[in-house]
This record gives C-alpha cells, sequence and structure tokens, in this order.
C-alpha cells in the first residue's frame, strides 16, 4: 500500500468494496503506535474524512464502510488466556473464536431509519398537519387551509469505547485479530446505540430514547399484561394513521417468558399471547409474534416494559467517520496499547404517534 493508491468516494465519504477489503484496522493502530504517521489506504481514508469535517484527528478518522456493525469492553492481551492468548497458537481458527455474550441489538434490524455520513446539525423536516377538503356549495368559496411543517433536530453526541491490546498480539496472533478488533469495538458501540436509542436519558451527554421522550403513547398494564392491552398497543397508534408495516413489539426476556405463559382467552383452549413466529422473512426466526406483529425481547429495555411502534419513524443518526486515538505509554510497562474510539451519534422520532411504552413492567 502506499500513497499513490486511489480512494473511489462514493457519496459522502463512500470506499470501494475492495479498498473496504484492503483497510488494514490493526495497521493503523501499529503505525501510531510507533510513532509513525498513518499512510496507505487507511491515511488516504483518514484524510478523506478530515477533509469532510473540517477538522484533523488526532489519532485517525475510520470511514463509517469500514466498521459495518455497531457492537463492550474487552481487554486482549497474549499472555493470558481469557484475556487473548488462546487465541495466539497455530492450530486455533479464527471462526471457532468464541465471541462474550451482549445485549441483542434490535432497531436497526426492525427498520430503523440510519442517516450516516451527516456533517454539523442537522434538522429533518416533519409534516404535522394537512390540508383540509370541504363540501362546498356549486358557487360557494372553498376555505383556505395550510400545510404546517414541523422539524426533528439531530445534534451529535459522542459515543466512546476504549480497549486494551497486547502489542505482541497485533503483531503476531494467528487469529484474524484485525476483525476481532474491529468488531469488537463495532459491538460495544452497537449495544450502546441500540440502548440508547430505545431508553437513552438526554443527560450526560446520551441522546433522548423512545421510553424517555414526551408526548408518546402510553400503556398501563397494572398488573398481569394480558391480550386486551396487546390490542390496545396496536389501537392507540392506528387512531394515529400510522403504518402497520414496520410495527413491532419489543420488551424483555423477563416479559417474554411472561407473555409466552399468558393465554389469550383463559376460558378457552390455551393459546398464549406471545407466539412462534408464522412470518417469512426478517422477522421469522429469531422473532417471536403478538397479536399479528413480530416481537423481540431484549435487555436494553428498562423495568421489563413493552413498547409497540413503527420502527421506520426511529431515525438512528450518526456522524462522518470514526476517530481513533492510540496511547501507548499509559500501559507501556505491561507492553499494551490503549484504544479509544469515539463516534458521533443521535436519535430521532419521526412521529410521536408512531410510539407507544407502558409505563409500568410487562412481566408482573
Amino acid at each position: 500500500m502506499n500513497e499513490k493508491a486511489s480512494l473511489e468516494l462514493n457519496g459522502d465519504v463512500g470506499m470501494s468494496e475492495a479498498e473496504v477489503g484492503r483497510y488494514n484496522f490493526c495497521r493503523a493502530i501499529r503505525c501510531l503506535a510507533e510513532h509513525q504517521p498513518v499512510d496507505g489506504i487507511e491515511g488516504l481514508a483518514s484524510r478523506a474524512v478530515a477533509k469532510l469535517v473540517g477538522k484533523q484527528s488526532a489519532g485517525f478518522y475510520i470511514p463509517n464502510e469500514v466498521v459495518s456493525g455497531l457492537r463492550q469492553y474487552r481487554d486482549l492481551a497474549k499472555g493470558t488466556g481469557s484475556l487473548g492468548g488462546y487465541t495466539v497458537q497455530t492450530d486455533v481458527l479464527g471462526k471457532s473464536f468464541i465471541e462474550l455474550l451482549r445485549n441483542r441489538t434490535v432497531c436497526l434490524e426492525l427498520g430503523a431509519r440510519r442517516l450516516g455520513g451527516l456533517v454539523g446539525d442537522v434538522s429533518v423536516p416533519s409534516q404535522s398537519g394537512g390540508a383540509t377538503a370541504y363540501w362546498v356549495p356549486e358557487n360557494g368559496r372553498t376555505p383556505s387551509s395550510n400545510l404546517t411543517f414541523g422539524q426533528v433536530g439531530l445534534t451529535p453526541h459522542r459515543l466512546s469505547a476504549v480497549t486494551i491490546l497486547s502489542k505482541m498480539l497485533v503483531a503476531q496472533s494467528s487469529v484474524d485479530v484485525e476483525g476481532i478488533v474491529r468488531e469488537d469495538f463495532a459491538l460495544q458501540l452497537g449495544v450502546a446505540l441500540d440502548a440508547a436509542a430505545i431508553a437513552g436519558t438526554g443527560t450526560n451527554g446520551q441522546p433522548l430514547g423512545i421510553v424517555n421522550t414526551p408526548g408518546i403513547g402510553g400503556e398501563t398494564f397494572d398488573g398481569a399484561a394480558d391480550w386486551p392491552h396487546m390490542i390496545d398497543f396496536e389501537t392507540q397508534l392506528a387512531n394515529q394513521n400510522v403504518s402497520p408495516a414496520s410495527c413491532a413489539y419489543v420488551t424483555t426476556p423477563n416479559a417474554k417468558a411472561k407473555l409466552k405463559a399468558k393465554p389469550k382467552i383463559a376460558s378457552l383452549y390455551p393459546v398464549f399471547i406471545w407466539e412462534a413466529s408464522k412470518r417469512a422473512g426478517p422477522l421469522d426466526g429469531r422473532y417471536g409474534e403478538v397479536n399479528g406483529y413480530g416481537a423481540v425481547a431484549t435487555k436494553n429495555v428498562p423495568g421489563d416494559k413493552m413498547l409497540f411502534a413503527n420502527w421506520s419513524d426511529l431515525i438512528i443518526a450518526d456522524w462522518v467517520g470514526m476517530d481513533v486515538v492510540v496511547d501507548p505509554y499509559t500501559y507501556v510497562d505491561s507492553f499494551q496499547l490503549k484504544v479509544t474510539i469515539n463516534m458521533l451519534v443521535d436519535i430521532g422520532l419521526r412521529h410521536l404517534g408512531a410510539f407507544c411504552v407502558s409505563s409500568d413492567s410487562a412481566a408482573q
């Protein structure tokens, strides 16, 4: 790889599939650890992002295309088996690497809209009122009415992850360390982003998530969740003229367990509220079904609450590039590197009426 390598930009910061395939995250880390500038395709990509954002990185930028997923803190070290040593042997296969078990991420799977490659603050227009049709006499004057518009403001919030990498591991592990390191950051960031989309507080740097957004629909179980409650979720969105196309229920594993054992109507042969999915396509397999809609459980929902939403009205926005800083000094005595990755994200709801959240637990 040399400075004459081409970088094909598609849209805001796009790279070709071949360039993404040649991109080596660990190589860029090693460059900075050895006090060398990041060159090759990694350097070209970083400079392309810097040009777009108008700001130089303290380390290097990773374009959005390189980290295809967004996924908790894990130390990787060569010397300790549980911290990476089990990967440094000639007979270990990368496909056999055992992943940590993390909270399931669901928002993008359910149809949330991703806005990527943003620069600066962004406002997404929304229509808050429509024109009105009138019945009038043949020669009567039609009253005027106006369309009214609002907007969803999106402002960058910094999401950060840190890991400690053994220099020896990065240099010589026979497992695909590049893929492991990249995916670990993606997993850590992705779980945090999914949790923020569902229940971000809007304080301490977090974006405001669905559960804490004022003005959305609400449902109160006041006891065990039952079949009429499930129908009421649907009715609330229908009364807001919400399309059912991307609607689905989301709750926790505890609530899912309750609903799988709760009959729809107790006096009849038990058909339970939470059933196996009958759908083909993206909502089959790992998904259940409630009231004819897809249903999924994740520990990212607080308090065993339940949500029903048109998930395509959820916006997950991220700004151009991820900023990576390599610190070779903090852990120099243990021959390790501290790597920090930052990305800028925000959450937005296009229509408040497209979301309904229970005020209490569905696992009562």
